[in-house]
């Protein structure tokens, strides 16, 4: 979770898969402060901080530029649910570069 000053602006969960690969399991930035990199900042803080060679997540088309954005390779998965196209987003490669957070 990311705090400045008075309050929470963001958090990150992931799930472990083994030492170099995690899933994103849900990842929020407070309203007021979306559009600022923080998002990306925190995807960047646990790469760099566990060196994974791939982070994974699933999201919808709402947060699929997102992920395109900072670099995830953007696959469809079709409609997963009734009228509701969801996507793979994978993360390959070298850990990020170093960020504020890190």
């Amino acid at each position: 979770m990311i705090w400045l000053l008075h309050g929470s602006v963001g958090c990150l969960g992931i799930e472990l898969v083994d030492a170099h690969q995690c899933v994103i399991k849900h990842i929020a930035v407070s309203p007021v402060h979306r559009g600022k990199g923080i998002g990306g900042e925190m995807v960047q803080f646990i790469n760099h901080h566990h060196s994974f060679s791939s982070i994974y997540a699933e999201t919808d088309r709402d947060a699929v530029i997102f992920y395109k954005n900072i670099g995830f390779h953007i696959t469809s998965l079709g409609e997963k649910y009734p009228g509701v196209e969801r996507f793979a987003c994978l993360l390959t490669g070298p850990p990020l570069q170093r960020t504020a957070f890190s």
